[in-house]
């Protein structure tokens, strides 16, 4: 029995040795001086910022997206030409529907520009303001514009797309090229594209779509700043 108790007292004074050491307290640090300033904190640091994106080339459309006749999306190298404006077609077979039958093409020309929509620009084509009641209004493909005087409703209808699209872009340079940079052939009126500060005309949306892939070898032939 006595080494029974003998045991018991070892255990227990073990016991409480290693509670007193558990549930010590650690000292207090030492107090702050008030006169001192506080850490400061690191401020976060920014991630670096992306690198801005490359100006792209545009190729500028104003016709119909959808052909007239079935509604399908047009291949814009099938058209057809009504009342100085052009009428975009899917197929060869709608093209000459609308080649054969004049009233058809005149048909297709009203439902492929059922609105007009005006064109935001402060100043006629000529580079002047327009005066207020004194606007002569003109429509092209479903676009509406105001011009200074009738004047300017003739050299407009001579080249509606390089009008208006100066018009849109009056920080825009024409670089006014007759034939195409890409292959040498005649510009298409309607055909233009926008790189930085030029508009730039073209033969073919072939070529058109070619100068928008890449713009520098255009840019070079025609001799302008990039």
């Amino acid at each position: 029995m006595k080494r029974v108790s003998l045991l018991a007292s070892m255990l227990c004074l073990s016991f409480a040795a290693v509670a007193s050491g558990a549930f010590a307290q650690e000292p207090a640090g030492k107090p702050q001086d008030p006169n001192k300033p506080a850490p400061q904190e690191k401020a976060p640091v920014a991630p670096p910022k992306a690198p801005a994106a490359t100006e792209k080339a545009t190729v500028v459309f104003l016709g119909n997206a959808t052909c007239p006749g079935d509604s399908k999306p047009v291949d814009r190298e099938k058209f057809v030409d009504v009342d100085g404006q052009r009428v975009y077609v899917c197929s060869d077979d709608c093209l000459a529907a609308l080649k054969k039958d004049p009233s058809a093409a005149k048909s297709a020309l009203a439902k492929a520009y059922p609105t007009a929509t005006a064109i935001d620009a402060k100043k006629c084509s000529c580079g002047e303001a327009v005066e207020a009641g004194k606007a002569v209004e003109v429509t092209f493909q479903g676009k509406k514009a105001k011009l200074c005087c009738a004047d300017c409703v003739t050299d407009f209808k001579k080249s509606p797309v390089t009008a208006m699209v100066l018009m849109t872009h009056p920080d825009l340079k024409d670089a006014k090229n007759a034939t195409d940079p890409i292959d040498g052939k005649p510009i298409d009126p309607t055909i233009v594209g926008i790189y930085k500060t030029h508009l730039i005309h073209f033969g073919s949306w072939t070529t058109a779509a070619s100068f928008e892939k890449d713009p520098s070898a255009t840019v070079a032939k025609l001799k302008l700043s990039s």
